[in-house]
């Protein structure tokens, strides 16, 4: 169940529910922008992390332990789709090429990053969620 649900779950509309998150996030703005430079470069990279590990909730059988997650989101997201694509199952047993570092994931299947990213890019994805 994702946030979207719970709220619905407390009665409220898809109206409401937009409403409220846009005032989260601008409450969420204003505090980040009282905060030390350092504060605000761990919070967004805590706030990477979960963004990552929600996004890894989909695959109910894949367990990625946190520490080990070291790209970002992008990237993550489009090695998934990729690997879709050529007939590799997102699970345990193969989750080790999701890990894989940049150099070593060329050098497995002849793809940089960029190719990835621009094959599968996120941002699409996450406009497509945010649309639903």
């Amino acid at each position: 169940m994702d946030a979207i649900d719970i709220y619905k779950t407390l009665g409220l509309t898809d109206k409401e529910i937009k409403e409220l998150i846009t005032k989260i996030f601008e409450n969420e703005e204003s505090l980040q922008n009282s905060l030390s430079a350092d504060r605000k470069l761990s919070l967004n990279s805590e706030k990477h992390q979960s963004k990552v590990m929600n996004y890894l909730k989909a695959f109910k059988d894949l367990a990625i332990p946190q520490a080990d997650i070291n790209e970002t989101i992008e990237i993550i997201y489009s090695k998934i789709m990729f690997l879709a694509s050529i007939g590799i199952e997102i699970n345990n047993q193969n989750k080790k090429y999701i890990l894989l570092d940049e150099e070593k994931f060329y050098h497995a299947f002849g793809i940089t990053y960029e190719e990835l990213t621009n094959l599968y890019p996120y941002q699409e994805y996450e406009e497509n969620i945010n649309k639903r």
